[in-house]
């Protein structure tokens, strides 16, 4: 990892390196700060988030017993029910060659029956198409797909590095079993699906919350904090960041200030 960084600070000419949602004092981060602090970089924090990472260590038993009972019979009870009424079809793909459909054109038509948009357009379908076709090459994709009497209802687009799988997105199709929550069901199938692999050791599902309600931390996993951090290198945009950030400090202060002064004339009315 050294090696990569040491190649990038000395050989490529760069302005600007953005890390998105890493983990808190995260290897990559500390490396850049500690051993290229040199260079002069101006470090920012742009953005503040948390994952939920679920342990597959367990076995499914142990994992599903920590889980409330509204949870697992929203989830696990309800895929049984799918099981007894209908045809139901759950599998694992490892690489799109594998894979009966694309990938990214079904997840963006189940999303238009939810979000009334796709979820992948222009360069960013670009990109995660690459991205599928990287990772297929050597089977690290984990493509669940749920058919229920032979049609397409739900997907998940996951990837793994290593000993954990990263949930990129899911998919499922709204209108279809109104009394069901079909992305939860899917995603825990493929959650206990990861469990028996004995390969995966953590299921990541990564930040951002749902259409109505934060469900990740539904999933009895555990809360990891992550930032977006930026690095400036050009004496020119730091400048331009500095007094940027400058500026929003003492709007804050201010703004700050004027709060309290505002509490306190109404407590004094």
């Amino acid at each position: 990892r050294i090696s990569l960084m040491e190649y990038m600070f000395k050989h490529i000419r760069w302005d600007e390196l953005i890390l998105g949602d890493i983990p808190h004092q995260s290897l990559t981060s500390r490396l850049i700060e500690e051993c290229f602090g040199h260079y002069g970089l101006y470090n920012r924090t742009v953005h503040e988030d948390h994952s939920v990472v679920v342990d597959t260590c367990t076995d499914a038993e142990k994992y599903t017993k920590k889980l409330s009972s509204n949870f697992r019979r929203a989830t696990i009870h309800k895929f049984s029910n799918l099981e007894r009424q209908h045809t139901v079809d759950f599998q694992i793909y490892e690489n799109e060659e594998s894979c009966p459909l694309n990938i990214i054109e079904t997840l963006n038509d189940l999303h238009l029956t939810r979000w009334g948009k796709p979820c992948f357009e222009d360069v960013y379908k670009e990109f995660h198409n690459s991205l599928i076709t990287h990772f297929g090459k050597s089977n690290d994709l984990d493509i669940a797909l749920m058919s229920i009497d032979g049609d397409v209802k739900a997907l998940t687009y996951n990837l793994k590095f290593g000993s954990t799988i990263y949930n990129i997105q899911l998919g499922y199709d709204e209108q279809a079993f109104k009394n069901y929550s079909l992305g939860l069901v899917h995603l825990m199938q493929n959650i206990l699906l990861s469990q028996t692999s004995g390969e995966i050791k953590q299921f990541d599902l990564l930040a951002g919350y749902g259409k109505n309600e934060y469900y990740k931390e539904r999933f009895g996993g555990r809360i990891q904090n992550i930032s977006t951090k930026q690095y400036l290198r050009s004496k020119w945009v730091k400048l331009i960041y500095r007094i940027y950030d400058k500026k929003r400090s003492l709007q804050e202060k201010l703004f700050s200030k004027k709060t309290i002064f505002e509490k306190a004339s109404l407590l004094l009315r």
